[in-house]
């Protein structure tokens, strides 16, 4: 009886032991992330129907591992600015004057803009876009 106590607390302690190793010694701990701003300067184009501009100026969320923007991620971003914003100027200007007045405009570029720049220039560190101007003459 003593013999089979015995071995019922020590495969307790074998399981609740393997237990604790596998969620406390398993888990990984995420990076810690900074967002950090970045401004390819405002923007003024014609929209589709060419009678009319839009100036606009957009301001991308990136998203690092460092607390401030480094040198080598700044310098990517400037190296890419001209990119930036011939992409983002190419989305802006197919638009129609009715499409550019609706009310759900600004997150359907949002989402088109953040989705073609991820995928032509490979800009993984992009989490989102915010507009600081967005008028049309």
């Amino acid at each position: 009886m003593n013999k089979k106590i015995i071995i019922i607390v020590v495969a307790v302690l074998l399981v609740a032991g393997g237990a604790a190793f596998f969620l406390l010694g398993n888990s990984k701990k995420e990076p810690v992330m900074y967002k950090h701003l970045y401004d390819p300067e405002q923007m003024v184009t014609n929209i589709k129907e060419g009678k009319h501009l839009l100036k606009t100026a957009i301001v991308l969320e990136v998203e690092t591992k460092k607390k401030e923007l480094d040198d080598k991620t700044l310098k990517l971003l400037d190296s890419q600015k001209i990119q930036m914003r011939d992409i983002m100027n190419s989305i802006l200007k197919a638009k129609t004057l009715t499409e550019l007045e609706s009310d759900e405009i600004k997150d359907k570029l949002r989402n088109e803009i953040v989705t073609a720049l991820k995928k032509e220039l490979e800009l993984d560190i992009l989490v989102t876009i915010y507009y600081n101007d967005f008028v049309i003459q």
